[in-house]
């Protein structure tokens, strides 16, 4: 039987007081354990000591590990829970090695070597069990690498790691999420990329001014190259010299960016730098914007913003409800308060000079009443705001539009209700209505005042 998460959780909450977790084989009930213990642990135990940190909610301990031929360092340790949350269907090991201690595996030599031009700091060992969803859990092996960025004395550092490629993948990726080292500029990322100075100055004049940058997120693509005959035999286990292909750079801003105020607001904001072929001739860098939009109290989106045409696009998958907030920031759109939609998606143009738009696009899944004689069900419901300057504090009434939908409606329809109800064209793939209802397609569009 696989380790019931209770269980663990309930180890990991004595490991708070004791100060230690002792993990073998048997208590996992995980069939690679017992070997990969053997390979890199005395008695193949995973006995973190010294414990610092407790995570039982994200099933994570932090301590000292001993390894075969090395004495302890610190670790960090992260168990995988299945699908479902009940039980354990993977652990992993994060360890640091020391400088007198284990060197990594030989199939790992080379890999750090393909931070050179960053700075190499401390090396990891990383191993665990893995998800192999119907291979069952399998064992893996990799490595991880502190970085001397952005210097030798910064108390922060950028940490990535990576396990070798599976199947007939032969690119290597070490990547990682760390907490915010702070940059004094953009120009101080130039070690990743041979780009000239002012070569990631990419971002709007009105997101850069008065931001703190901090790097939180970094990755680097390459691939080992193939030892051919003595000239590129392995040289101190570094291994011929790898191919760069792709650098991935996350930099928080710091601040939040407000571009269409009382309507759309950015908080979080941070900046994804890429760059293909990073030490090649002629590399250049590209950057998308991120953060949350907060629609109302249960609806946050986090949104992407492609530059330089600042065009914002994010969606969630709900339910989701969304009744005042339609009412709130599109007067006049005749929607019940306690509407739901199954999927929302907010998108915004703001690079057209002083025009600028904004729009909801969202799918009714349940039935929406209308009223006591109509009825509709998956809806599509398009809202747009636009205009050709910023928009005012007050929301102004927008415009609105459902897409092609099935609108049942019992009897007929009341007159005067202010929309406009057609039967579908000839042709249409609508199908024929029960007896005693008819199905209509339903549009209204009032022009925004500006």
């Amino acid at each position: 039987m696989p380790l019931n998460i209770a269980d663990l959780r309930a180890a990991l909450e004595r490991a708070r007081t004791d100060h230690r977790l002792r993990v073998d084989a048997g208590f996992l009930q995980l069939a690679p354990a017992h070997d990969l213990f053997t390979r890199f642990l005395p008695d193949a135990v995973l006995d973190v000591s010294d414990v610092t940190s407790v995570d039982p909610d994200g099933l994570r301990v932090t301590g000292q590990v001993t390894l075969l031929g090395q004495a302890a360092s610190t670790a960090d340790v992260v168990f995988l829970a299945d699908a479902d949350g009940n039980n354990v269907e993977g652990v992993r090991a994060d360890v640091a090695l020391l400088p007198d201690g284990l060197r990594l595996p030989a199939e790992l030599a080379a890999v750090p070597s393909a931070l050179e031009h960053i700075g190499l700091g401390s090396l990891h060992l990383v191993f665990g069990i893995e998800p192999g969803g119907d291979a069952g859990p399998l064992p893996a092996v990799g490595c991880g690498v502190e970085l001397l960025f952005p210097d030798k004395k910064a108390a922060r550092r950028p940490y990535v790691w990576g396990y070798p490629p599976a199947g007939d993948v032969q690119t290597w990726r070490l990547a990682g999420d760390f907490p915010g080292v702070p940059l004094t500029g953009l120009d101080a990322l130039l070690p990743w990329a041979t780009l000239p100075s002012g070569g990631f100055d990419l971002l709007p004049d009105d997101v850069a001014k008065g931001a703190a940058l901090s790097l939180t997120a970094a990755s680097l693509d390459f691939a080992l190259g193939e030892a051919k005959g003595d000239a590129d035999a392995p040289q101190d286990g570094a291994g011929p010299a790898p191919r760069r292909l792709a650098a991935g750079l996350r930099i928080d801003l710091g601040r939040a960016w407000e571009p269409l105020p009382g309507l759309l607001k950015l908080d979080g904001l941070h900046a994804d730098f890429s760059v293909a072929d990073p030490l090649g001739k002629g590399c250049t860098a590209a950057v998308v914007l991120g953060g949350r939009v907060t629609l109302a109290k249960d609806v946050v989106v986090d949104v992407g913003v492609s530059l330089p045409e600042k065009s914002v696009s994010g969606v969630l998958v709900g339910p989701l409800p969304v009744g005042a907030l339609l009412a709130d920031r599109f007067p006049g759109v005749p929607v019940p308060k306690d509407l739901k939609v199954t999927r929302l998606a907010v998108g915004a143009e703001l690079g057209r000079g002083p025009a600028w738009g904004y729009g909801l696009d969202l799918r009714l899944g349940d039935v929406w009443h209308v009223n006591d004689d109509i009825a509709l069900s998956e809806v599509g419901l398009s809202l747009l705001r636009a205009g050709t300057r910023r928009p005012p504090r007050r929301p102004r009434p927008g415009s609105w539009a459902t897409e092609p939908s099935t609108c049942t409606a019992p009897g007929r329809p009341a007159p005067g209700g202010g929309s406009r109800w057609t039967p579908p064209t000839s042709g249409s793939a609508t199908p024929s209505p029960p007896s005693g209802s008819s199905r209509h397609r339903c549009s209204r569009a009032s022009p925004p005042r500006s």
